[in-house]
């Protein structure tokens, strides 16, 4: 029975690499990409005509990032160093329809800059033996708006013209993050069908805000 919107995926990217050597031990890299989804999906959770519980929806995301390198190979010696940048923002919209027309919109919209700096480096001491170390240092800044309305019927999002009769949630936050995270192994290869290695590495992940968060009970 929940035929509007009509179910529509469309999703597409695109990015660019070059690259540029302006010595013979050095190597310049450049990687650009654009990435953009846009989804309309009805979710008709009892699979039946009656308006229970149907959700109507719109995603939207976007993402632009950017990332430098230089490699150096020298002899024993090899290392790269870059950075890296990213812009992304991400829309979620839906209602969810209640018997007797009352409806719940969810609006979240959600904003993440990151840029990173980082480095690795490997040194050869012969044939047999290699240490390599590196690290990243990355920041984190996430903008995120929520609201979330009650409307006798459809949402303005979705066809309805009333004004919310209730507003459960109206959130805007901001929030950042920064962590620097580093990288060492050793590596040992007695022989061509033979390996051992201990490596070490820490990862960050930066915190976040729910796009559908309910603030009131």
């Amino acid at each position: 029975g929940l035929r509007s919107p009509r179910q529509d995926v469309v999703a597409w990217g695109v990015s660019g690499f070059g690259e540029f050597h302006p010595a013979d031990w050095l190597t310049f890299r450049s990687i650009t990409s654009y990435r953009q989804d846009d989804s309309a999906t009805p979710i008709d959770f009892d699979a039946l005509p009656a308006v229970d519980v149907d959700v109507p929806a719109f995603y939207n995301n976007n993402q632009f990032s950017q990332e430098i390198q230089f490699l150096v190979n020298s002899g024993n010696f090899n290392g790269l160093v870059g950075a890296y940048f990213l812009d992304a923002e991400s829309r979620t919209v839906f209602d969810v329809r209640l018997p007797g027309t009352v409806t719940a919109l969810t609006f979240g919209n959600v904003r993440t800059d990151t840029v990173a700096i980082f480095g690795d480096f490997t040194y050869d001491f012969n044939e047999m033996l290699s240490l390599s170390a590196g690290g990243r240092y990355t920041w984190d800044n996430r903008r995120s708006q929520v609201q979330r309305n009650v409307y006798l019927g459809a949402s303005p999002f979705f066809g309805g013209t009333s004004n919310p009769i209730a507003r459960q949630t109206d959130f805007r936050g901001s929030a950042s993050f920064e962590q620097f995270t580093p990288r060492v192994s050793i590596a040992f290869k007695p022989d061509a069908n033979n390996s051992f290695y201990f490596s070490y590495a820490e990862g960050f992940k930066g915190g976040g805000f729910d796009p559908r968060g309910v603030g009131t009970s």
